[in-house]
């Protein structure tokens, strides 16, 4: 389950309701996706694993996120970050680190994209959008 952790600042809002056993296992979600959607997200997690440990450090999804939004700033907007605040990707990194152990697992990292591919084929419910208003 992947939950907003508190903070003084609302720099981004990723919210799913998915249960697995493992974090390091695909969810439910991610098993819905086709075979390509499933490639982009497996793709995207090996280019962002820049040191190819198996999971994501937050400096690593720091440099990776600060090229990305600089090529397309409007980013931000889609993953519902808050750029005017400084530690916006530090927030980010904490919402999408479920079990706190300051990595992302190929499960934590996955489960947004699963959810944001879904509900644009119309396949989630809307309570479980990943974009939610506090």
């Amino acid at each position: 389950m992947l939950t907003r952790k508190a903070s003084t600042s609302s720099a981004c809002h990723f919210q799913t309701n998915s249960s697995s056993p493992s974090p390091s296992t695909p969810s439910s979600n991610f098993n819905q996706l086709t075979p390509q959607q499933q490639q982009v997200i497996s793709q995207l997690f090996s280019r962002i694993d820049l040191n190819k440990n198996g999971v994501i450090e937050k400096e690593e999804l720091k440099r990776v996120m600060e090229v990305m939004l600089q090529q397309d700033p409007s980013l931000a907007e889609k993953l519902g970050m808050d750029t005017k605040a400084e530690n916006a990707l530090d927030l980010l990194f904490d919402q999408l680190d479920v079990n706190g152990d300051d990595v992302l697992s190929f499960r934590e990292f996955a489960e947004p994209f699963a959810k944001m591919f879904l509900s644009q084929n119309g396949n989630v419910d809307e309570k479980e959008t990943i974009h939610e208003e506090l």
